[in-house]
């Protein structure tokens, strides 16, 4: 996974341009939302003209073709500050991040209670249906990774 903070630079964006420019942002990150690419975009509420986006994408390649992509990315009307990270807990209720650290899946099901204060959840991907154990902070219990339960 990637997290990446964008920094517009006000002064390399054309003067009359603005609007424009802003407005093949919104569909561009649009866009690569709807296909998957961001799992989360919007603006900082305590900076102007910046902002973050959480990519999901396989390796760092793939993030960059992305980037570019962006009008602001052209001139450097944007610093694009990228880290690769691993989740190392996730809130059990956060199905949006749970359907991308573990694939690409079609529908993830919430967390279920199961003995011993542990969690059971699933997923239907594109090879069947798995499903896996974790305790009560996201983390998978011992032996309990994904395992495929139907076809």
């Amino acid at each position: 996974m990637f997290l990446i903070n964008e920094t517009l630079n006000r002064e390399k964006i054309p003067q009359g341009k603005e609007e424009e420019f802003f407005q093949q942002h919104v569909a561009w990150f649009t866009r690569h939302f709807e296909q998957g690419n961001f799992l989360l975009v919007g603006p900082y509420t305590d900076q102007e003209m910046a902002g973050i986006m959480l990519s999901g994408l396989e390796n760092r390649e793939a993030l960059e073709a992305v980037l570019k992509e962006d009008v602001y990315y052209a001139d450097g009307m944007a610093d694009y500050e990228v880290h690769a990270f691993k989740a190392g807990k996730i809130a059990r209720d956060s199905d949006l991040v749970w359907r991308y650290i573990y694939g690409k899946f079609l529908l993830v099901s919430p967390f279920y209670p199961y003995p011993g204060g542990e969690y059971a959840h699933g997923a239907l991907g594109s090879g069947g249906i798995y499903a896996g154990r974790y305790d009560s902070y996201g983390t998978h219990c011992p032996g309990n990774g994904w395992t495929a339960v139907g076809p």
